[in-house]
Formats: structure tokens, C-alpha cells, sequence
């Protein structure tokens, strides 16, 4: 179980990051690190009492995640969100899938925990018919394992900082390097915002994180544009037809909206 470290970058998750240290110890595993950049102790202290290990750093994800990059001696990198709740047998499977698969990186499967609201359920469905197909890709999301060697070679992109999608700029990065990507079936669940206010600032970050993306690897821009003008609107809403989710193909239609608007604004003001 060593050969796995666990990292959990936090900014103020004093309320939430029991819940997730708790799902990945049901999976068997207690190698798990905080990376905290909170501006006060909460989330420090709620984490050393059930006896994980708590460094402090920078506020900014891609960074965060760097220090733990520096810091993992382990064979295996696994990087989860507070907002992540592990399903059982998640890391085992995952494991067991990226060695089979001779991946170097593999996602979980997501879904929502607990969809409630319309915009819960709306994301629920993008990620049940649209996100989770299994085997080779060259994008990942988290929660994820990572060979820690190859994470090593790579780094984060730490321009990303602030801005979003460390995700899809770590896997660029990887892709860039040689390193095959997949998505797996071990399980997680995830809260996700639950009102229309909090998605648009969701879906306003990605817009701005998609501009980056061009601005630092401009031979994504073609690749980006389909993703926003053809794959959410249409190639997704499909889907959502066809799965009988109707009601909620607004979904996909408003984000790719608000990310391309976003996204152009981004490379108006960084021009």
C-alpha cells in the first residue's frame, strides 16, 4: 500500500475534507497528504486529527499540486479533490486497469453525489452518457493515478494557476511526452455545483482556462473549438436525447455557450 501517496490539495475545506479522507481510507489506503493553502488552520487541524499529513503551500492548483509532485516517492501518484468521495474498491481498480492497460495515467469514473437540483442532475448525465466511456484518451480529470515517475518528467504548468484546467494542461503535457492516458471503472462521486449562479462561474473559469490553453499550446486551438462549438452542443445533446434526458439538454448547450464566450473574452484581454 506504500507504493501509492495519496494528495488532497485544499483551499478552506475545513467542512469537507473529512468526508474525503474518510472514502479513501473505506478504500484500504492511508498514504494521504494535504497540500493546504488555506489562510487559516481549519482544514490543518480537521485533517491531523484523523492523523494525515498536512503541508502547507501557495494558494493555486497547479502549484499545490506541484509541491506534491516534489514531495511523492512513491510509485503511484493518486491526486483527489475534497469534493471527491471515493467509491469501493476505487484505488484497487484503478490500479489493477492502469497496469493491464500499460497506462501511465487513469481517471476514475465520476458521477454526482446526491443529484438534487436541475443543474446536478444536467452534469450527472454529461458525465453517466458523454464523460465516463472507458479505455485510451488523451484528456483526464480527477480523481486520477499517475505513475509518479512520469509526473516527475512533466510537471504542472503552473501559468494555469488561478486560472483552471491544470487538468487538461498536466494531460497536454503528458500526451506531448509519450505517455498513454485512459479512463477507468473504479468509482467516484462528486459534489457539483447546484445552482445556475455557481456553474456559470464554473463554466466562466474553463472558458478562461480554454483561452490559455491556446495561449500556451496554440496547436490545441482547432482541437478546443470543436470540443466547445460541436462535442458539447451537439455531439452531447444527442445523447442526452437518446438516454431520454430531454429536460436537460439545456445543459450541455449553455455551458459550451459560456465557455466559448469566455474563452474568446480570455484571448481578447491576453492578446
Amino acid at each position: 500500500m506504500d507504493s501509492i501517496t495519496i494528495y488532497i490539495c485544499t483551499y478552506h475545506e475545513e467542512d469537507n475534507i473529512n468526508g474525503c479522507i474518510n472514502s479513501i481510507k473505506r478504500n484500504g489506503y492511508d498514504n494521504i497528504v494535504i497540500i493546504d493553502a488555506s489562510k487559516n488552520e481549519n482544514t490543518r487541524n480537521r485533517a491531523e486529527e484523523v492523523s494525515v499529513k498536512v503541508f502547507k503551500a501557495p494558494k493555486g492548483l497547479a502549484g499545490q499540486r506541484q509541491v506534491a509532485i516534489d514531495d511523492c516517492n512513491s510509485e503511484y501518484l493518486m491526486f483527489v479533490d475534497a469534493d471527491d468521495r471515493l467509491g469501493k474498491n476505487c484505488i484497487d481498480t484503478l490500479l489493477q486497469e492502469l497496469n493491464e492497460n500499460h497506462y501511465d495515467a487513469i481517471q476514475a469514473s465520476v458521477r454526482v453525489l446526491n443529484p438534487k437540483t436541475y443543474w446536478e442532475k444536467g452534469m450527472d448525465a454529461n458525465l453517466n452518457y458523454c464523460i465516463n466511456s472507458l479505455g485510451k484518451t488523451n484528456m483526464l480529470g480527477r480523481p486520477a493515478i499517475y505513475k509518479t515517475s512520469i509526473l516527475k518528467e512533466v510537471g504542472m504548468d503552473v501559468s494555469f494557476n488561478g486560472i483552471g484546467n491544470e487538468d487538461a494542461a498536466l494531460s497536454i503535457k503528458i500526451e506531448s511526452f509519450g505517455g498513454v492516458q485512459g479512463k477507468g471503472s473504479g468509482a467516484s462521486y462528486r459534489y457539483h455545483p447546484s445552482s445556475f449562479k455557481e456553474n456559470l462561474k464554473a463554466w466562466k473559469k474553463y472558458g478562461l482556462g480554454d483561452a490559455q490553453l491556446i495561449k500556451q499550446y496554440p496547436k490545441k486551438f482547432y482541437n478546443i473549438l470543436v470540443h466547445l462549438l460541436y462535442v458539447y452542443p451537439i455531439k452531447r445533446s444527442l445523447y442526452y436525447l437518446i438516454n431520454g434526458e430531454v429536460k436537460y439538454v439545456a445543459y450541455p448547450i449553455l455551458s459550451s455557450l459560456i465557455r466559448f464566450y469566455y474563452m474568446i473574452k480570455g484571448l481578447i484581454i491576453w492578446k
